[in-house]
């Protein structure tokens, strides 16, 4: 880019390479979610029976423990949606001060 001198000047960042900077920020951060939300899923359906307490009773250890197995499996669930959501270049609409163009 040229000024009215002759000279070159700064060219800045058109609105395509800011955004796609942007989302590539989002991207790594989502993947970054979704590896820690995997880990924790997969830590707590090996784990659940030990994370219960061995004072209640069988039912009451059973049921417990399935619904550890739920949760670490939802957990799992949404590492797949944050992959899916940053593979698409989407992100989730959180309604942040901070979401939008800077």
């Amino acid at each position: 880019m040229f000024d009215r001198m002759g000279g070159t000047a700064f060219v800045s960042l058109d609105t395509r390479q800011r955004r796609h900077g942007a989302m590539s920020d989002a991207m790594l951060a989502q993947f970054a979610f979704a590896a820690v939300f995997f880990v924790i899923g997969c830590w707590g359906r090996r784990h659940a029976a030990d994370l219960v307490s061995r004072a209640l009773s069988r039912e009451a250890r059973t049921a417990k423990e399935q619904s550890l197995r739920r949760g670490a499996r939802y957990c799992q669930i949404v590492a797949v949606l944050f992959i899916v959501f940053g593979a698409t270049g989407q992100t989730f609409p959180l309604g942040l001060p901070f979401d939008g163009p800077m």
